[in-house]
């Protein structure tokens, strides 16, 4: 139940990213996906 709490949670920070023209949702991806780049390469969580 936890699992779909946080995914609901993702979604929603996703469509809020939208709705404020920061990032679409295809760059919302992005955006995460670089985070999880750069926290690897210094080897502490974000």
């Amino acid at each position: 139940m936890q699992k779909y709490r946080n995914f609901e949670k993702f979604l929603e920070i996703a469509e809020e990213f939208e709705r404020k023209g920061i990032y679409s949702s295809v760059e919302f991806v992005d955006y995460l996906e670089n985070l999880i780049e750069v926290s690897k390469k210094r080897h502490r969580p974000f």
